[in-house]
């Protein structure tokens, strides 16, 4: 994730249009942009915003949560916390392999139309979190944003070290895996699940024949959110302030991951060759043609698909689309207005972008002579990245109304964590659940 592109997208949303930032914004002008946001708000407010940019790790990511797991292995180092964490994903390990989830008939894991259900409901998550917790919420959403808010790049393994007298492990505690439950939507709560129109028409533009079931949910976003936004919601930030915050924070995160396409342009113009030209040009022809870009763009193909000339030809066209569309964003007005893509030219200039070209298809991006397979490419490539725009701002607004719901207002000098290790005592006395013991339908056990 690149958070000063993330960060100055906030900072930009924030400010009253009086103190929007220049284009082209540096680092060391933040202070200055960030200073009229900060006299405005009572002091509880601004530590609400700093808690939340130290714990997505301003000045840090680049295109992974590095800041948020960097925060959290820093925070383990808290008295007991590493203890009851270790407790908790023991246990968490323990349910997933008593209990039962019902058989995955979807194509991927965890896909965009799973749901919670069967031994593992909506819901489940919080719970346990809170059983773990002994309670205090602001724990309990510190345990699940040790692991929850990636399914990849999570703390270190062996950060979690289980008490000397604990009674569900004595080795290695690790983080959940990305097939896992807790990462199937709706384990926060049955309210966090997107709705089914949306999740329709993300399907629609991203797997028009295969369906709902051939796409990864990424519910870790909404995981993610309410874990960050909790640190704003606690010290009593206003709804405006952190609704402007989160919105900003993934549409910089999604604007960022796009933008990086252009850095990695590494072939432009001929825009008017085909994608089939391109493949069937004959690069034996001379030794001079091995350096033609067509030739380098064919090895790029082997590489994604071997030697194997149907599927080579489809990922090489979705390649080939990217990069194009990366390409046009580039020589467009939106890009052209500032020749850089950070800073306040985030603000929704790349989403607007492809959202006019891809999914509202209001006007056509590609040169007169392209050919139109190749346009058409471009065009489902850009209604891609416009609908992960929709995707993951619907996902975090999720996440932060779960944390509105969920995290209470603490005092100024109020510990979060104040309780831990009265908790971690007991949860030591939480029993696991064994196959025999399993709950039945009313939550009692057998």
């Amino acid at each position: 994730m690149p958070l000063l592109i993330l960060t100055l997208f906030i900072l930009g949303i924030l400010l009253p249009a009086s103190a929007s930032p220049p284009l082209g914004i540096r680092q060391s002008s933040l202070p200055l942009v960030f200073t009229p946001l900060i006299k405005s708000l009572p002091t509880s407010e601004v530590q609400g915003l700093t808690d939340y940019m130290s714990v997505i790790g301003v000045q840090v990511d680049r295109q992974e949560n590095n800041g948020i797991r960097g925060f959290n292995t820093k925070i383990l180092k808290h008295a007991c916390l590493d203890n009851l964490a270790a407790e908790f994903y023991a246990d968490l390990q323990n349910d997933m392999s008593v209990l039962r989830r019902p058989k995955n008939q979807n194509l991927v894991p965890n896909s965009l139309d799973g749901i919670s259900q069967g031994d593992f409901p909506p819901g489940w998550l919080w719970k346990k979190a809170l059983k773990f917790s002994n309670g205090k919420k602001l724990l309990a959403m510190q345990l699940i944003g040790f692991c929850g808010h990636d399914d990849v790049n999570q703390v270190e393994i062996g950060s979690f070290k289980p008490a000397r007298n604990s009674k569900r492990s004595s080795s290695r505690v690790d983080c959940p895996r990305a097939g896992d439950p807790v990462f199937t939507p709706g384990s926060l709560g049955a309210e966090t699940i997107l709705p089914l129109v949306l999740k329709q028409k993300i399907a629609r533009i991203q797997a028009p024949k295969k369906g709902m079931s051939a796409l990864p949910a990424k519910y870790y976003h909404t995981i993610g959110a309410a874990y960050t936004s909790c640190f704003m919601v606690r010290r009593g930030v206003p709804d405006w302030i952190t609704s402007r915050a989160v919105k900003g924070a993934i549409n910089a995160y999604r604007a960022g991951r796009i933008c990086d396409e252009l850095i990695h342009i590494g072939w432009k113009g001929h825009m008017n060759t085909s994608a089939k030209q391109i493949l069937e040009f004959n690069c034996k022809s001379k030794p001079a043609a091995a350096s033609r870009p067509e030739c380098g763009l064919q090895r790029t193909a082997d590489l994604l698909a071997g030697k194997n000339l149907p599927v080579r030809e489809k990922k090489f066209r979705r390649y080939l689309a990217s990069i194009r569309a990366a390409e046009l964003f580039q020589r467009s007005s939106y890009y052209l207005g500032a020749k850089r893509c950070d800073g306040h030219q985030l603000n929704r200039t790349v989403r607007n972008y492809f959202e006019e070209y891809g999914t509202l298809g209001r006007s056509n991006p590609c040169p007169t002579a392209m050919p139109k397979q190749d346009c058409s490419d471009i065009r489902e490539v850009m209604a891609t990245w416009a609908i992960d725009f929709e995707r993951d701002e619907a996902q975090h607004m999720a996440g932060l109304n779960f944390a509105r719901k969920n995290c209470p207002v603490i005092g100024k000098n109020e510990d979060p964590l104040a309780h831990t290790c009265a908790a971690l005592k007991a949860a030591i006395q939480i029993p696991p659940i064994s196959a025999e013991k399993k709950p039945n339908k009313s939550g009692s056990a057998k």
